[in-house]
């Protein structure tokens, strides 16, 4: 009986779901209509469609330990680990880039809509879990990075871009060089989490999924897998599993902190850049349509990447001028454009002056408490009187519920010393520390919440009006 209330529970809730987005429809023209509703109705029905939600963990990485921590400080903070994407029809563009290309929808659906799919993946998992004994539920737990060792696998052999059409296997493991048997059992599983399909024939087709884990895609979402299934991530959490009491997992694992480990391995680094790009236009998309830019003129990343974030901006915002501040390391890859300048600086002791708004994307969950307010308050110390920080971050919530910002808290446990995410009680304590007043929060369509502070004109070192 259980069983069946929660599975009539997700059916009434799936019902309202779509009977709200017709009725916001309903205002629109037709054709915005139809987008809008298959939005809902393909990430419900294809949830593995989504986007994995964002996380951060910038140079350098924070021990527990004072001395350590004093030297960190020296070392300047770089862009977020999780988080800032696809081809055809009438799909919705800013800028270059797609909704479709990087969520998997023609359209970014609204924040109550995504945030009603969450509750309604919730609610079908939780039936799931019930209809599962607790040893099976205990194994299937235990097995589960098989998910992030089979996907990373296909990856690397390039097999998403070389499925075109349909194809045996025989075929697709001549054209990736590996042992068709090895192939065989990669693909079965792959085909079981619906990353690919395979007919009666056991022929091998592609889904919407293969498709975004072409490195071709313009989504870039391939560069996720490539660096959450490195040997140094799965070794972290490796370590957090096997040495929960550890300050610092990473470390513990690879020998050094994260950034420190990247600087002297290209090839992770590349990974990292290629996840970090993919996240950033997932977030300048949602934070294009939540947020009010018409009175901002001057914008400024801190801990911005490759400012793939700005780029999508600026596009849709033929006013906008942005600004990246990130280390030396990451500022010699960015182009500067007409609109885009490029700061190299360590963000915990330089900031850039004269901007309208400061956007810290999915950063302050990398640091501890006191980290965040030296980051705050260096910005604090040179924003002008009418500016504000928007501040991106998932939320943590006083009952835990699955989801990605669950997931993304236990992530930063285990790849930062300090790191965690935050409720917006929390945020704004942050915000009070620094000089900051916390005015609201506005739900995105990612999942995540943009906390929009301004300036305390009663904190001692207000600058006041420019």
């Amino acid at each position: 009986m259980a069983v069946l209330a929660v599975v009539v529970m997700v059916a009434v809730v799936v019902v309202l779901l779509v009977i709200v987005r017709m009725i916001r429809g309903f205002g629109r023209p037709e054709g915005q209509a139809r987008v809008a509703m298959r939005s809902v109705v393909v990430m419900f029905m294809r949830p593995e469609a989504m986007p994995v939600g964002k996380s951060a963990v910038h140079e350098p990485q924070r021990t527990a330990q004072a001395e350590a921590l004093s030297h960190s400080r020296r070392r300047p903070v770089s862009m977020a680990l999780m988080g800032r994407g696809v081809r055809r029809g009438r799909a919705a563009k800013i800028g270059t880039v797609r909704a479709a290309d990087v969520v998997g929808v023609p359209m970014m659906p609204p924040a109550g809509a995504a945030a009603g799919v969450e509750r309604v993946r919730a609610l079908v998992g939780a039936a799931h879990r019930a209809l599962v004994p607790p040893p099976v539920r205990i194994l299937d737990a235990m097995l589960a990075p098989l998910d992030a060792a089979v996907l990373g696998a296909i990856c690397t052999l390039g097999l998403p871009d070389e499925i075109r059409g349909r194809a045996d296997i025989a075929t697709l493991a001549q054209r990736v060089d590996v042992d068709v048997d090895r192939l065989t059992r990669l693909v079965r599983y792959a085909h079981s989490r619906g990353w690919l399909r395979l007919d009666r024939r056991a022929r091998v087709h592609a889904t919407r999924v293969t498709r975004f884990l072409a490195r071709q895609h313009p989504g870039g979402w391939s560069g996720w897998v490539e660096f959450a299934s490195g040997t140094d991530v799965q070794g972290a959490l490796a370590t957090l599993a096997s040495n929960p009491r550890v300050a610092d997992p990473f470390a513990a694992a690879n020998g050094s902190a994260f950034f420190d480990w990247c600087s002297v391995h290209p090839d992770r680094q590349a990974a990292f850049d290629a996840a970090m790009a993919a996240g950033a236009r997932m977030h300048a998309l949602a934070l294009a349509g939540a947020l009010d830019w018409s009175g901002t003129r001057r914008v400024c990343d801190v801990g911005g990447g490759t400012g793939d974030l700005l780029r999508v901006l600026v596009a849709k915002n033929p006013r906008l001028l942005g600004v990246v501040v990130e280390t030396p390391s990451v500022a010699t890859r960015i182009a500067p454009t007409d609109r885009i300048a490029v700061r190299a600086a360590d963000a915990f002791e330089f900031a850039e002056p004269d901007c309208d708004r400061y956007l810290l994307v999915n950063v302050v969950h990398d640091w501890s408490d006191d980290d965040a307010v030296r980051l705050l308050a260096t910005i604090r110390r040179v924003a002008p009187a009418n500016s504000d920080v928007v501040v991106v971050e998932g939320e943590r919530r006083a009952r835990p519920t699955a989801g990605i910002a669950l997931s993304t808290d236990l992530l930063m446990l285990a790849l930062t010393p300090g790191g965690r995410e935050r409720s917006t009680a929390e945020i704004a304590a942050l915000a009070t520390r620094s000089g900051w007043s916390h005015q609201r929060r506005v739900a995105l369509p990612s999942g995540d919440y943009a906390h929009v502070l301004t300036p305390d004109p009663s904190h001692r070192g207000d600058r006041g009006d420019r």
